[in-house]
């Protein structure tokens, strides 16, 4: 009987291994292993270069590293600049790291980018008013205009070859079309359509200008309340991969809505793409802040458990998880934690689910995630 119940678990394992293995996404797939929790990293550091320690710290904690904007914006004048340096400082201290540069679609950060500073046609922005960002006036890009579109790709592209990165990170896609319905109110059926439509173009031209090589991954794979009615899934098949940006956190708290993102997580890995899940702390410093304290790092290190296990309980290959309270290099990202560290092993199968109750095993370690409680046990082994 125990020689059964052994060669069932092994028999599991190896399927579940096998079905990762075969669905993999295009282009520089990311490292993975389940010696460890499968982590990435996303921030930026305005002042200046990231340290040699800090180079050190993300080259070998992380399997992937996405430069945000500004990057060394203060020292080196704007972002390709400040990420061409830290892309080149991360390779030298891991070829085999994984790292993309940012690239938004929709606002124009032009005080940022070189190639944002020019005075672009003023029929690419979208004629409903300007935005906010940071404090600082922004305008928002028009994708239903074709010819910014082919800049647009044509821009991002000569990003990712200009810094060396692996890949690009697109943002906004939420943004520009998570709300159908208010796009519509806004700007027309018909207009609102097509900016929908063209985010996807962009998505896709994008890919296909970088080709195989390169990765493409969107942030908006989200369950929003009165969003899209597929929560970004349709928008999987124009790139590599998705971040879910606020898991846990802000207007996704509820039971139910981290339930539906747990089975947004399990359909884009069943698509075979990358999935970077972005998980919080409850207390963070104000919007826009980026305050580093003792009490936000303790904060931290008693809210993980939670985020944690709801990861690793829809975990496939190809997925990583992210915590920090925010996306500067002062947020968080040069944490440590023990449970990062421990050994994890392959699942041994998938969840089992009882209502909001998501258990599962893995080699060293058993999980337990109560979503109505906000509870977690992770028991390693």
């Amino acid at each position: 009987m125990q020689k059964r119940v052994v060669f069932a678990r092994w028999l599991a394992a190896a399927l579940a291994l096998g079905f990762a293995l075969a669905v993999s996404a295009d282009g520089a797939e990311p490292e993975f292993s389940w010696a460890h929790v499968p982590l990435y990293a996303h921030l930026g550091k305005t002042s200046g270069d990231f340290s040699p320690a800090e180079i050190r710290f993300l080259a070998s904690h992380f399997a992937l590293v996405t430069i945000e904007k500004a990057q060394a914006l203060d020292q080196r004048g704007s972002t390709e600049a400040g990420a061409a340096a830290a892309v080149a400082a991360l390779k030298r201290a891991n070829p085999h790291l994984t790292v993309l540069v940012y690239w938004n679609a929709f606002v124009d950060y032009q005080r940022m980018y070189d190639s944002l500073r020019t005075d672009l046609p003023a029929d690419w922005f979208l004629d409903d008013g300007p935005s906010s960002a940071g404090g600082a006036p922004v305008q928002r890009f028009d994708s239903s205009n074709a010819a910014f579109r082919r800049w647009w790709i044509d821009t991002g592209a000569k990003l990712v070859s200009a810094t060396g990165a692996d890949g690009i990170f697109v943002d906004s896609i939420a943004a520009a079309a998570g709300h159908p319905a208010q796009l519509a109110v806004r700007l027309g059926p018909a207009r609102a359509a097509a900016i929908v439509s063209g985010a996807k173009a962009m998505l896709s031209g994008l890919r296909q200008r970088l080709g195989n090589g390169k990765l493409v991954i969107f942030n908006g794979l989200r369950a929003m309340p009165g969003g899209w009615p597929d929560s970004g899934l349709d928008f999987l098949p124009y790139a590599s991969g998705a971040m879910v940006e606020d898991f846990d956190f802000g207007q996704f708290t509820a039971p139910q809505q981290i339930a539906a993102d747990l089975e947004l997580i399990r359909a884009a890995e069943a698509r075979g793409k990358i999935v970077l899940v972005k998980a919080w702390p409850t207390v963070n410093p104000p919007t826009g802040s980026s305050e580093s304290s003792p009490a936000l790092a303790a904060g931290a290190h008693r809210d993980l458990d939670f985020p944690l296990a709801c990861f690793l309980v829809v975990a496939e290959r190809g997925a990583y998880f992210g915590y920090a309270w925010g996306f500067r290099a002062e947020n968080g990202w040069f944490q440590t934690y023990d449970e990062f560290n421990r050994a994890l092993g392959a699942p041994l199968g998938p969840a089992v689910r009882h209502g909001l109750v998501f258990e599962r095993e893995f080699q060293h370690a058993s999980v337990r995630a109560d979503l109505a409680a906000k509870s977690a046990t992770i028991r390693w082994h």
